[in-house]
């Protein structure tokens, strides 16, 4: 009998080792898997990837084809059990664009999120501004008081910040980038090494071998303007979101 518990006990210790690691809670991004919880941006962020979770809940923020937003227009879920380090659609870039931040999904690189002119709600991945970096500015803030980030449009400021597209948080919602007042979303950002990133991905074997595609800006080498690929009369600052090439 005793024996029989202590099977049962060894039983219960791994699988909820596996359902941890496919279902990590932001708890679970610890500093000794390489991440940090973090209350200022790097100056560098080129050199990080991130994790964004709701503030209050844990749902981690993840890129799926938009409800609200036109179909095949890609945007940000609040989701439950969100694992960065097996769901690709889960972890971001940022880089700075003068004193505004720029993001992208690592599952669609050559696609930033943006707003679009006549609808300032709008928040997901579509043609990259025709260029303009501007439509997806966005401005990153951390309040020491609450703990947390709050997200604004960069590009209309006047329209508030993101949030859920319902003004409820909850599994499965979408967000908006017009927020305002108790529905505006409030956020816990963590970062990683993108060296460490890949090292813990080959470490744990959760992809083995690892695709390398996506960390390949433009693999394809078609997107016009010519993300990722020299060309000395386009800006730069998407290129800086992304692996650096390895040959």
């Amino acid at each position: 009998m005793k024996r029989k518990l202590l099977f049962a006990i060894a039983m219960l210790f791994a699988v909820a080792s596996v359902w941890t690691k496919l279902h990590a809670q932001k708890s679970s991004l610890t500093t000794a898997g390489g991440w940090t919880k973090i209350e200022a941006l790097p100056s560098d962020p080129s050199q990080y990837f991130f994790a964004i979770y709701d503030h209050s809940q844990d749902l981690g923020m993840v890129l799926k084809n938009g409800a609200h937003q036109g179909n095949g227009n890609w945007t940000m879920f609040y989701t439950a059990n969100v694992n960065p380090m097996s769901d690709e659609a889960a972890l971001w870039a940022i880089a700075n664009d003068g004193n505004f931040q720029i993001v992208t999904n690592y599952t669609r690189p050559e696609t930033m999120m943006q707003t679009e002119w006549n609808a300032s709600w709008f928040y997901h991945c579509t043609d990259n501004g025709g260029g303009n970096l501007e439509w997806g500015r966005t401005t990153f803030a951390y309040l020491p008081d609450g703990k947390y980030w709050t997200i604004q449009n960069g590009q209309n400021p006047q329209a508030g910040y993101l949030g859920p597209w319902d003004n409820t948080i909850v599994n499965g919602a979408e967000v908006a980038l017009n927020k305002q007042g108790d529905a505006q979303g409030h956020f816990d950002i963590f970062q990683i090494t993108r060296e460490q990133y890949w090292a813990n991905r080959i470490n744990t074997g959760l992809t083995y071998p690892c695709d390398m595609t996506t960390a390949i800006v433009n693999p394809d080498a078609v997107f016009q303007p010519a993300v990722g690929w020299t060309e000395s009369f386009y800006q730069p600052t998407l290129q800086r979101l992304h692996l650096p090439e390895t040959g």
